[in-house]
């Protein structure tokens, strides 16, 4: 009798521990909600333009509190939101013609899968928002399975999940493609901190350990992936057998909690971000824009910025990254090809996502530099073979296209051999109000 009633009691305490951390988290996340909340409007201006922002990219709160109040639009990109000139779309939105306010996701690397992850996550959050997704014809190219881990968030995921909009097929693609980057990503401890203490650092002695290691344990035990946990939660996820689908529901309440903390930590490093800003930026600038004119002086700025090179590209793109190696890029790329690449299906994934979340994209496919991708052979038929595969199973999605294959050599509308520049910013900003605003 006295062994039950011990036990009873340990079991009360341990619910009382587990309420009392459930209230003090509640308190505090609400806390840091209304803290949010108010850093958010301070910066407004400076939060929305920002792209590459951790806490946009892999995070919850942020995105929730940019379209809690008025849905905007949501630009998503990678490398080219970021190119140095000053019809830089963040410069030109919102305008007259566009007075919402208008947030910019993505970087380098984050592509189709990540940004489908990305609105299944958060669908709530931009639920009526004006969506532009930017494609980019290097995203079909090699696989970057480092790129991806890099800007993988394991709250998105499990948001993801955990969506019902989301269909079956979907949540089992995107496991099984993060299974495959995760394996493609296998790294081993040893080489890690082998490279780590090399000779001549001062605890070189653990890379000298860590070599006698390597040739001791099989590879097995040596084999590190990034995110374990949810490695094996999307392998219990795809499991098909009984026990594989037991020890998934079984674990069930740690990823619920785990997703909880998650959360928190999120809204945490949100809160530190947007208490570490001026607080001066306020409300955006609604921008009287003059597109005629805008053209006229895009045209002089690429003309200006671009003085020691034929293929027009800025001066200093042209000095850091072409100059010395011009020669060498001859036929260099002749046989890059986007057939055959999984961004295919990684397109489609985002494509279903969308419409099962309702959201209607507008798809812009960038082209390129042709004048650089015909020197380095990546012959034009192929590329524009690209453009019109792309274009066609978007169109067959049932959603809209800025195709831009005619510009390519266009000078200054790429400011560098990739992405948008004077011109192609000025061009691609005036379609996507129009599209929206029409």
């Amino acid at each position: 009798m006295k062994m039950k009633k011990k036990i009873l009691l340990d079991i009360l305490r341990i619910l009382l521990v587990a309420l009392s951390v459930w209230l003090l988290c509640t308190v505090y996340s609400n806390y840091l909600d209304r803290q949010i909340g108010q850093l958010y409007q301070a910066n407004k201006s400076y939060v929305d333009t920002i792209n590459g922002l951790e806490q946009k990219d892999k995070g919850t709160a942020l995105l929730e509190e940019t379209f809690q109040n008025e849905p905007g639009m949501l630009v998503m990109g990678s490398s080219e939101l970021s190119a140095p000139v000053p019809e830089n779309p963040k410069k030109l939105m919102p305008n007259q013609y566009y007075p919402h306010h208008v947030s910019y996701t993505g970087h380098a690397y984050v592509q189709n899968a990540l940004q489908g992850m990305l609105l299944g996550a958060n669908d709530e959050a931009v639920s009526g928002a004006d969506i532009v997704i930017i494609e980019s014809i290097q995203w079909f190219g090699y696989e970057n399975a480092t790129g991806f881990l890099s800007n993988f968030s394991e709250l998105s995921f499990l948001r993801f999940l955990k969506n019902e909009r989301i269909s079956e097929e979907n949540k089992i693609y995107l496991c099984n493609r993060f299974i495959e980057l995760q394996e493609a990503n296998k790294h081993s401890l040893f080489d890690e901190l082998s490279q780590r203490f090399s000779k001549g650092t001062s605890l070189q002695f653990i890379g000298r350990i860590a070599d006698k290691l390597k040739n001791i344990f099989p590879e097995f035990f040596q084999s590190q992936i990034d995110y374990p946990q949810t490695h094996w939660l999307a392998k219990l996820y795809t499991s098909s057998s009984v026990p594989g689908r037991v020890v998934y529901y079984i674990t069930q309440p740690y990823f619920t909690v785990r997703e909880d903390f998650l959360e928190l930590k999120d809204k945490f490093s949100t809160y530190q971000y947007l208490k570490s800003l001026d607080g001066t930026s306020g409300e955006n600038t609604v921008h009287e824009i003059d597109w005629d004119q805008l053209y006229i002086t895009a045209e002089e700025e690429g003309k200006a910025a671009c003085t020691n090179n034929d293929l027009f590209v800025y001066d200093e793109y042209y000095t850091k990254y072409l100059a010395d190696r011009y020669e060498s890029l001859k036929d260099y790329s002749v046989n890059e090809t986007t057939s055959g690449s999984k961004e295919w299906e990684d397109l489609k994934f985002f494509l279903r996502v969308c419409k099962e979340l309702d959201i209607k994209p507008y798809v812009v496919i960038m082209s390129t530099n042709g004048l650089y991708y015909d020197y380095v052979g990546y012959d034009i038929k192929k590329r524009t073979e690209y453009y019109d595969t792309i274009e066609q199973i978007v169109n067959e999605a049932g959603y809209d296209t800025l195709n831009l294959k005619e510009w390519e050599y266009e000078p200054y509308f790429y400011c560098d051999v990739m992405h948008l520049g004077w011109k192609g910013w000025t061009y691609v900003s005036e379609n996507i109000v129009d599209h929206f605003t029409e």
